[in-house]
């Protein structure tokens, strides 16, 4: 309470009838966006990521570290060999199998389908002609 008794605001401003512009902070002679104060504001910034990032590195990093010694250690334990080539083939093969049924599959149902166009134009074609034959 004692900071703010101690306040005392410029009445003259308001009784003038100038139409200066005079921000409140220059009035007080309180400056917020100086070089001074920003400078401090990224000092303060930058003393903050560090601590933060040190607290990171104790918290999570030796607990990585200690993860990934014990993957090393169980991974050059056994002699294991690795061959992408058959990988490779297989998944090839198997993708070529599926195109092959799908080219198939294609194939048979086109074959159906023009068979079914035909059997229903030569029914067509009779009607047709049986229609138009009056003197049968």
């Amino acid at each position: 309470m004692n900071e703010t008794e101690n306040i005392e605001l410029d009445m003259r401003i308001l009784n003038g009838n100038d139409r200066t512009y005079t921000s409140i902070t220059d009035l007080y002679n309180v400056h917020i966006f100086t070089d001074a104060d920003m400078q401090e504001f990224w000092t303060k910034k930058k003393e903050e990521d560090y601590y933060y990032n040190g607290i990171n590195r104790i918290m999570f990093l030796e607990k990585k570290q200690k993860e990934e010694l014990a993957i090393q250690d169980k991974l050059f334990l056994d002699e294991v060999s690795l061959s992408p080539k058959q990988e490779i083939l297989d998944s090839a093969s198997k993708l070529n199998e599926g195109v092959l049924f799908v080219v198939i599959l294609t194939v048979v149902v086109f074959i159906l389908g023009m068979v079914r166009y035909n059997i229903h134009r030569a029914i067509r074609r009779k009607k047709d002609a049986n229609i138009g034959d009056f003197y049968q």
